[in-house]
């Protein structure tokens, strides 16, 4: 009997017709949207954090070598904060070392810990909380990404065969401006929220030009 729609048989071996999950599967066409997003797998914050990725390659090769640079990406009471604007956008991102923020950096051993990490989670999702902006700018929160991440680090000698665990917290903003003129400095709450946090490498790319400052309790300013 000639093949046809009537008579294929599918994977499982039924006749297309008589199975109604092989029939799906067969009359299903993605829309263009879905093959645009399947060609295109990128979470929602990576779409719009082109800005950042242009700050880290333009400063790695016209700033100076700051502290937490020439001690390596995890230091313990350092942070590094990158801040990006074009036009009424404004991109921010925020790491720390799990330390500063809870003072540890293992996974949470018990409820203490645990409600630790949520209450630091929930306060990192307040970015008009963690920053003070201009009331002229008219700076609103339009997308956030906040979440810890951890590695296991070995380590060579007898002394150090069970390794190291190095955890972070990483915070993503996206907020729109009413006003850029007026977005003149950004306040840093950091130091008040998350006391083990010492130095802040704070690096923007804005209309205003590049600037790069370690900020400090003492300093807790960014002006542009």
């Amino acid at each position: 009997m000639p093949a046809n729609s009537d008579t294929t048989r599918s994977r499982c071996g039924r006749l297309v017709d008589s199975c109604p999950e092989c029939l799906a599967e067969r009359n299903y066409r993605p829309s263009r949207e879905s093959e645009e997003e399947n060609r295109n797998p990128l979470p929602p914050m990576m779409k719009f954090s082109t800005l950042l990725i242009a700050l880290f390659i333009t400063t790695s090769a016209v700033a100076d070598k700051s502290a937490f640079e020439q001690h390596g990406a995890h230091v313990h009471g350092e942070a590094k904060l990158t801040i990006a604007q074009d036009g009424n956008h404004l991109e921010m991102e925020f790491v720390s070392p799990g330390m500063n923020i809870v003072g540890f950096e293992h996974p949470p051993a018990d409820q203490a810990q645990t409600q630790a990490v949520n209450a630091a989670l929930a306060i990192l999702n307040q970015p008009q909380r963690v920053f003070g902006f201009p009331a002229a700018a008219g700076c609103e929160p339009s997308a956030i990404n906040v979440h810890t991440s951890s590695e296991h680090h070995e380590h060579e000698g007898a002394d150090h065969d069970s390794g190291e665990t190095h955890s972070e917290f990483s915070a993503s903003y996206r907020l729109e401006c009413a006003d850029t003129s007026q977005l003149d400095h950004i306040g840093i709450n950091i130091f008040k929220l998350f006391p083990g946090t010492r130095v802040i490498d704070a690096q923007s790319i804005t209309d205003r030009g590049q600037k790069q400052a370690d900020l400090t309790p003492d300093s807790a300013s960014f002006n542009f």
